[in-house]
């Protein structure tokens, strides 16, 4: 060979190494950001970036479900405090105009204006009980309220998450395509002067298309989570939307007590479910009260003054109080009453009566057996969700301990990952493995990290499935666990 082209082929040779050298660069930068939480930051987000709190908050606020079933409740709750109405007295005015002709005799004319005011006495405590149905019932009305909101808020979280892992795969995706790009040219110029054979060409290329194509399903995700969470914000398909919050990859998970008696316990005071099923059984509880008073009656008095006269101005008064007893039985309904009164200076009066049906309704006959049936009934539900329920605690506290085995393990797996990259790059520069088995173990390294954001999403979303069978709004578990921990520290 001429002294010229040996000259040009130690030039090339250089060239080459000084690119290889290049090439690794990114690598250790990248392998330093993947040990400080593998996913490399984000860039600096746009002043109109939105934080997960502040996500939440436009949800919240921009929800036509939650302002209706808000509206509902507050209606609700207004019903329920004008109920107080049945405690007090009933006023009601009457009026009477009456004609009477007699033939061959005088005829009357009568008027008459009487004003009656009617209270309750004693109802056997059937009111009482109604209204503390009622407003358990209004309680757990609030509670669907609120877990409207938890239901809206978890899903804005999910979203939000989904979208910061997608963003951060895709940002170490991009890195590790530009490491496999600069090695795929590095290659191509072995190719030309005869360094490497064709085939290991097309498989540095077919390593190069394979991160081009995960990059594109990858930023297919990303919009279409970020699509999914503007519909939840109420913000249009043509608007930008920037999140400003990461995923952290050195995530370990909360530090959960070990003894699932401590969140049952928290789950059996909060859980809606349990709640609901109390608040079933308190409803036959009194229905099978209310069956076995059948004979304790409603009583009432009622105080009628009226003034009447054959001609205005209305001279005849009298006044008539009444007291009525009512036995509500199906079966017999009986109403008694005695009354006085005093009409002018002249005429008093005193009576008595009553009325009671007989057989008129021969369910009643049933009403306390199927009312202890389904006291019983409701006791055994309860008890079924109560079992369930600690069950799915148990079970999802498991599952979070899992979880953050399996994310230590996947960080352990990421750092094996960097060394092995780090050691393939100085047996590249020797000579002693082919640059596609570099490619291939970039690539790898950007799965590892991409599995490791999926790992701590993973923990992130298992914590809230816990704070959702505990009953407690998202962000809670966190200062449970402080609470926990400061209890087992002292």
């Amino acid at each position: 060979m001429r002294p010229a082209g040996l000259l040009f082929t130690a030039l090339l040779f250089i060239c080459i190494a000084c690119a290889a050298a290049d090439s690794q660069a990114p690598s250790a930068a990248f392998g330093a950001s993947a040990s400080a939480g593998m996913a490399p930051k984000a860039p600096a987000a746009p002043a109109a970036a939105v934080s997960l709190e502040e996500a939440e908050a436009r949800a919240l606020a921009r929800s036509t479900e939650l302002a209706i079933l808000r509206l509902r409740t507050r209606a609700q709750a207004r019903t329920w405090t004008l109920g107080i109405r049945e405690y007090l007295p009933r006023l009601s005015v009457a009026f009477d105009d009456a004609r009477t002709i007699v033939m061959g005799g005088p005829d009357s004319r009568t008027k008459s204006l009487a004003l009656t005011i009617e209270q309750p006495l004693f109802d056997g405590g059937r009111v009482a009980a109604r209204r503390a149905l009622a407003r358990a019932g209004l309680l757990l009305d609030g509670r669907a309220s609120a877990d409207g909101e938890d239901a809206l808020v978890d899903r804005v979280r999910g979203l939000y998450w989904q979208a910061l892992v997608q963003r951060e795969k895709l940002a170490i995706q991009e890195e590790i395509r530009a490491i496999t790009g600069r090695q795929l040219e590095i290659s191509r110029t072995e190719m030309r002067i005869g360094a490497i054979r064709e085939i290991d060409l097309v498989e540095a290329e077919l390593e190069e298309a394979r991160a081009a194509l995960t990059i594109g399903d990858t930023r297919a995700l990303l919009e279409e989570r970020l699509d999914q969470l503007k519909e939840c914000l109420g913000m249009g398909p043509e608007e930008l939307l920037a999140l400003s919050g990461r995923i952290d990859a050195g995530y370990r998970g909360l530090e959960l007590p070990g003894d699932p008696h401590v969140l049952i316990a928290v789950a059996l005071g909060n859980n809606t479910a349990v709640k609901r099923q109390e608040l079933e059984a308190q409803k036959a509880l009194e229905e099978l009260r209310a069956a076995r008073r059948e004979f304790v009656p409603r009583i009432s008095l009622a105080v009628t003054a009226s003034i009447s006269g054959e001609r205005y101005p209305l001279q005849d008064p009298s006044i008539t109080g009444e007291l009525v007893f009512d036995f509500p039985g199906r079966a017999f309904p009986l109403s008694a009453s005695l009354s006085a009164g005093r009409t002018g200076r002249k005429e008093r009066s005193a009576g008595s009566g009553a009325e009671a049906a007989v057989l008129e309704d021969l369910g009643g006959w049933t009403d306390r057996a199927a009312a202890a049936l389904a006291r019983e009934e409701s006791l055994l539900r309860k008890e079924q969700t109560v079992e369930g329920l600690c069950s799915q605690v148990r079970r999802a506290l498991a599952a979070c301990a899992q979880k953050k085995a399996a994310a230590a393990l996947q960080k352990r797996t990421v750092a094996l990952a960097e060394k092995r990259v780090a050691i393939l790059g100085r047996q590249l520069d020797l000579g002693e493995i082919k640059r596609v088995d570099y490619m291939a173990a970039q690539t790898q390294l950007a799965r590892d990290a991409s599995a490791l954001l999926e790992s701590v999403l993973a923990v992130l979303e298992g914590e809230r499935e816990l704070e959702r069978l505990l009953g407690v709004r998202a962000g809670e578990l966190a200062v449970l666990a402080r609470r926990w921990e400061k209890g087992a520290g002292e």
